[in-house]
């Protein structure tokens, strides 16, 4: 919506301000204090506004000029293969400018106003500490205000409150019956449970959790944005100091928040924006790959419309709702039935504008701006905005926006309104629609959509020994993950390609183009254990393996992240550390011995003996990746439960023990192979998200570390861009533990000696 004017043919330099020739700048926000807060406080930019009004392009620009990086705050955009009807930057905006809590969920997993708080807040201060400027932007209001004043002081549920709420839930979910849960919540305490929309069994599960541990509403606790508010009504601002209705809240908030939140509105006329919307919806139906196929895809994957937090989105429910009519029908519809859909589509985003505007009129922090202004003068008033060094600048009136609707003729105009659509008004264009239709939806089994090119980050993952035991399943899990763009696979054996987006490679002269441009490299390659035998009697022929295998990572992917499945992990590891130091790659946050395994084991024997579901399980295991030295955290686990010591040494010894009790089990003709892909998958599914800025990923890991005096280590590590963001310690141990911990040392230094004395020989 804003338009672009040129510069003259005069390059702008990043903080280059344009003057205003008309409007004097006056400060705004006088404060209470003698200071100005921007001298205490950090910055934080958002920009909001309603659908359609190009926020999105104006925080890109800014992020250029500014060293920024974007949040994210659009509840849509966090989902994977949403990208058309979320309006999700592009890969190459996102190559330009970070972009953060973009494509970060399934769109099976709900997103909640709380997850938002914790990822945006913590990104900010991950943004600040490198020096760069956050700036949020989209238009979920609630996951703005949460961000801005804080969020309400609710407590979280036990799990056994959880646990009895999902046993009241799951039939009435299963039934389907709505009604009947709503009814359920109001008996339990809270009446506002008839406001939540219709089939939003994530908030009515979260009110009835509220409800049965604390006895009281959501309603009852304290929001922070109304502490704010009833501040002004109590009399705290005084209103001799209030310079206009929209800065009531203005200098109490300064002082009392904990950024300095420099905060806009992008909008226009509501007649202009209304028609934006209505073409904006007929964009998003052009083309084989727009909404429509997006809505496609999600009923392939088994999800049903407004059944959870993505399928509820304005346009997804509506494609899903008409696909499954076209799909009852043979896969036909009429043009009638499509322009019906698309009317629906076209009123429900111009309602959601609507009702965007209208809750951000209340939001008094927020200066609004004119969207059709050129965008220079825009772009030019907010970085003089941040770089003011003694307070905030008062906007022009050239730029601002009117909040109400101006006059009578206006208003009569907006009631009047009838979408003209640009080309779907034809009859010939929406019958060429429903034809491309009747051929995608004929029947319900269809190929599953694939996550858009430009839905994530481009990333290639290579498994070298792709046709082993582990490397089989590994290949075709990693081939599933949506995160993985191109997927490569090496051994010396054959491995062609079964599609045109599986690449095969086979023998040593076709190593550097599996790894070439390869973001992770898994290495299951080697011999697999046989009875009697340890992962030290594998050590001869593994060990060569991976050396040879990493020369050639240093040499054509010395970026990667590397993830050492090859046993005897204790050894492979520091062998790897070794090439890479010789090479002068060696980066120790990107190397990774995968101890996933031992961590699934651990979690499934003691969700076993606890009598919890796994799912719901978490120990963490330290040490290495063989016998003795694998130690099961068990006094740390989660759920807790009461355990005896001799259950607890139980668990630890089967933990140990369960390479070797696989082999006997497989009476030779095997090792642990499906369950190694499993947990290799895992792992570097980890690394991926890590990659991509998805916040707070830990695993266990094998890894250089100091958090005892042995050189490397398995611990809790938190993932990131860059590989290994953090070594967390091993936190408070029991004194069985503690024994354990000084007994696998001994064992563990000399495998790790042994890998370092054959990489040097």
């Amino acid at each position: 919506m804003i338009s672009t004017v040129g510069t003259g043919g005069v390059r702008i330099s990043s903080y280059l301000r344009l003057p205003y020739t008309v409007e004097t700048l006056l400060r705004r926000r006088r404060l209470f204090t003698s200071c100005s807060a921007s001298s205490t406080k950090e910055k934080v930019i958002v920009i909001s506004g309603p659908t359609g009004a190009g926020k999105s392009k104006l925080a890109l620009e800014l992020a250029k000029r500014i060293n920024g990086e974007i949040i994210s705050a659009d509840s849509v955009q966090v989902y994977r293969g949403l990208d058309v009807g979320s309006a999700k930057p592009s890969f190459d905006e996102r190559k330009e400018v970070v972009h953060h809590l973009v494509d970060i969920l399934h769109p099976s997993e709900d997103y909640s106003v709380g997850q938002f708080f914790e990822d945006a807040r913590q990104t900010t201060r991950d943004i600040l500490d490198r020096g760069r400027v956050p700036i949020v932007a989209g238009g979920t209001g609630l996951y703005l205000r949460w961000f801005i004043y804080g969020r309400p002081d609710v407590p979280k549920a036990s799990r056994e409150i959880a646990a009895e709420v999902d046993s009241e839930l799951a039939s009435l979910q299963n039934d389907e019956d709505w009604n009947a849960a709503v009814q359920l919540l109001v008996k339990a305490g809270d009446p506002g449970a008839q406001s939540l929309p219709a089939n939003d069994w994530y908030r009515l599960r979260r009110r009835l959790e509220i409800v049965k541990s604390t006895g009281s509403p959501p309603s009852a606790f304290e929001v922070p944005y109304n502490s704010f508010r009833e501040q002004l009504v109590s009399g705290q601002i005084d209103a001799a100091d209030v310079k206009t209705s929209d800065d009531k809240l203005q200098q109490n908030e300064i002082k009392d928040l904990d950024y300095d939140f420099l905060c806009y509105f992008l909008s226009t006329s509501r007649i202009d924006l209304y028609r934006s919307i209505d073409f904006r919806c007929e964009d998003m139906l052009l083309g084989a790959d727009g909404i429509l196929s997006e809505a496609r895809w999600l009923l392939d994957v088994g999800l049903l419309p407004n059944s959870n937090s993505a399928t509820r989105a304005i346009g997804y429910r509506q494609a899903m709702e008409y696909l499954l009519r076209c799909r009852e029908d043979g896969g036909w519809s009429s043009a009638g039935d499509f322009h019906d859909f698309l009317s629906e589509f076209q009123k429900e985003s111009r309602n959601f504008a609507k009702r965007q505007m209208t809750w951000f009129r209340n939001e008094q922090i927020y200066e609004w701006i004119d969207a059709s202004k050129p965008l220079e003068k825009v772009l030019s008033f907010i970085c003089d905005s941040y770089n003011s060094q003694d307070g905030h600048l008062q906007m022009p009136e050239s730029l601002r926006m009117r909040k109400d609707i101006r006059n009578h003729r206006q208003a009569a105009v907006l009631k009047t309104y009838r979408t003209i659509n640009r080309f779907f008004s034809d009859i010939a264009m929406r019958t060429s629609v429903v034809r491309l239709l009747a051929r995608r939806t004929s029947t319900a089994g269809l190929t599953r959509r694939g996550f858009a090119s430009e839905s994530a980050p481009d990333r290639k993952v290579a498994i070298l020994g792709a046709a082993g035991g582990i490397g089989q399943p590994l290949s075709l899990l990693m081939k599933l993950n949506p995160l993985v763009s191109r997927l490569a696979l090496y051994d010396i054996a054959g491995t062609p390609g079964v599609a045109a987006d599986i690449l095969g490679y086979a023998g040593e002269e076709q190593l550097g183009k599996a790894l070439e441009g390869a973001d992770v490299v898994i290495i299951p390659a080697g011999v697999p254990r046989k009875p009697g035998m340890t992962r030290d009697d594998l050590f001869n022929i593994n060990a060569g393996i991976v050396k040879s295998l990493c020369t050639a990572i240093a040499k054509y992917c010395p970026h990667a992240l590397v993830n050492v499945i090859s046993n005897p992990v204790n050894s492979t590891v520091p062998i790897a550390s070794e090439v890479f130091k010789k090479a002068g790659t060696y980066d120790e946050k990107r190397l990774f011995g995968v101890t996933t395994l031992d961590v699934v084991r651990a979690k499934t024997f003691y969700a076993g003996k606890a009598k919890v579901n796994v799912a719901d399980v978490n120990v963490p295991v330290v040490g290495g990746h063989a016998g003795v030295t694998i130690l099961p955290l068990f006094s740390q686990a989660t759920p807790s439960a009461n355990l005896s010591s001799e259950d607890i040494q139980a668990l630890t010894k089967r933990t140990q023990d369960g390479g070797t009790e696989v082999v006997e089990a497989k009476a030779g003709k095997g090792s642990a192979t499906l369950s190694m892909a499993y947990a290799g998958a895992i792992f570097a599914d980890a690394c991926l998200k890590g990659l991509n800025g998805v916040p707070d990923v830990v695993e266990c890991s094998f890894v250089q570390s100091t958090v005892t005096d042995l050189p490397f280590f398995a611990s809790k590590v938190r993932l990131g861009k860059n590989g290994v963001e953090e070594v967390l310690g091993l936190g408070a141990l029991s004194d069985y533990e503690k024994e354990g911990l000084e007994a696998l040392k001994p064992e563990l230094k000399s495998s790790i000696e042994k890998g370092i004395k054959f990489a040097n020989a």
